[in-house]
């Protein structure tokens, strides 16, 4: 086809491709494949204005102005006496006596975090364990979420409560997972053993019985987007700043935030707060102030308006833009944990949180089976549509599969969790329980090269574990 533009040249062919998981369903049950069954592939970026690092975090717990309580072990303390196994709730106590793991689930006690002594109406401050948090605080949040770890450990098998809650200390992102799994395996009608050996003698988290058969379950909740947990970790300090010279009767935002570095000096960046934030009390007729000072490593970008009725002293912070690599985790997560169920006896089913900002059942479905592709003519006419099946379920071998399937969330928290999703394995001939297979079911189908997507029957399932709606 001639150039219009330059004479003589000749307009290569240019034919566009469109890549994503090909579903196919007559009825999706969750909104995200109703919205765009054959969504392109894209790379997910979150600037400001869309959905950002705490939007999603502050899910977890409850913090104001997207504040996640995070996970720094403390030293523990010898016990005084075995009767006080409990998490204190005075808050100059050490929060966890170190005890035999045995002692504290003779006890059969609902209460493993009692209601703290003194009144306490903060939230959680940055980089606050969030035990911590519960030990303390007594918002209405707070007793919420020692409602829901009372509820939910107490319903555990005994032997196992006292386990579980010294794993929260310690590892309280993949615990608190483990956790939500058990208590769905048991509203499903399971009764667990924790950490029976195989013949390799390795510990497998579960072995769920059901009346018509056993599997074995493996929990694991990778870490997402690191580099912006260490982006955040790195503004830390700063923002703790700046919420201290927050000036009287002020409410603050905070748009931008230089570029400093854990190990860089943050005594320009101090001077510069202060300066800044040395603002006189609102008068009745004040109205809000923009506060922009640039520094030889980025821009500090503050918002103050004057504070009426909310207490609330930080509104929110600058955003932070991340790449999104839910895809590359997942699929690590299951060849990752392979080697730790390989002996089992039972059918094995991986448990996997996809907690990235922007982690969807799109992200399993490629990581898994693979993705469907749409090419277009330079006339964006229609010309093949296909399926590439290169998900790490799809992968050539001779041998029974490790996993009969894997059990997909995409939430685990305090606020919410979502309904599990089973991905059964192609090659996977053996038989699951009935009640496994009353979740939604996503299979691939070669013949038809598509995911099919079978509808959950488990009805109430997320809502008998009674999260948290405060």
């Amino acid at each position: 086809m001639p150039c219009q533009l330059v004479p003589g040249c000749v307009t290569p062919p240019i034919w566009f491709l469109s890549i994503s998981p090909r579903v196919c369903s007559t009825l999706p049950s969750d909104p995200v494949s109703r919205r765009r069954p054959c969504a392109s592939l894209s790379l997910r970026l979150h600037p400001a204005g869309k959905r950002t690092l705490t939007s999603k975090l502050c899910n977890m717990l409850g913090t104001h102005a997207g504040y996640e309580p995070r996970v720094f072990p403390r030293r523990l303390m010898p016990a005084r006496s075995a009767g006080r196994e409990m998490l204190y709730g005075n808050s100059t106590r050490t929060m966890w006596q170190d005890i035999s793991l045995g002692t504290m689930d003779h006890h059969s006690s609902s209460t493993w975090l009692p209601e703290p002594l003194a009144p306490d109406d903060t939230y959680a401050r940055r980089d606050e364990h969030a035990l911590d948090w519960l030990a303390r605080s007594t918002i209405t949040r707070a007793k919420a979420c020692r409602r829901f770890l009372n509820e939910h450990l107490s319903k555990l098998p005994v032997g196992t409560q006292s386990k579980i809650l010294h794993d929260l200390r310690y590892k309280w992102h993949s615990t608190f997972f483990e956790l939500i799994v058990a208590r769905f395996l048991q509203e499903l009608g399971a009764s667990l053993v924790f950490e029976s050996s195989n013949r390799e003698g390795r510990r497998p988290d579960f072995t769920a019985q059901f009346s018509d058969g056993a599997i074995i379950v493996e929990a694991k909740a990778p870490v997402f987007n690191a580099a912006a947990g260490e982006e955040q970790k790195s503004r830390t300090p700063l923002l703790d700043f700046i919420e201290s010279k927050i000036p009287e009767g002020w409410t603050i935002g905070i748009w931008q935030l230089p570029n400093i570095g854990p190990a860089d000096s943050k005594r320009e960046f101090h001077n510069t707060v202060e300066k800044m934030l040395h603002v006189p009390p609102p008068r009745a007729d004040d109205e809000d102030r923009e506060l922009i000072e640039e520094l030889p490593n980025g821009i500090i970008h503050l918002h103050l308006w004057p504070k009426k009725t909310t207490s609330i002293q930080v509104a929110w912070e600058a955003p932070i833009t991340v790449c999104d690599n839910s895809e590359d985790r997942i699929r690590h997560a299951v060849k990752g944990k392979r080697s730790q169920v390989r002996s089992s006896d039972a059918p094995v089913l991986l448990a996997i949180q996809a907690s990235g900002i922007s982690s969807e059942f799109e992200d399993f479905d490629m990581a898994l089976f693979g993705r469907g592709y749409n090419r277009f003519d330079e006339r964006r006419q229609l010309v093949e549509t296909g399926f590439v099946p290169d998900g790490i379920f799809n992968e050539k071998r001779d041998k029974t599969p490790t996993f009969a399937g894997i059990l997909a969330f995409l939430t685990a928290g305090f606020n919410a969790c979502t309904a599990p999703v089973l991905y059964r394995h192609p090659r996977f001939s053996g038989i699951l329980p009935k009640a496994i297979l009353q979740l939604e079911q996503r299979m691939y189908k070669e013949e038809s090269e598509e995911i099919q997507i079978q509808p959950s029957n488990a009805q109430g399932l997320v809502e008998r574990l009674n999260f948290v709606n405060v």
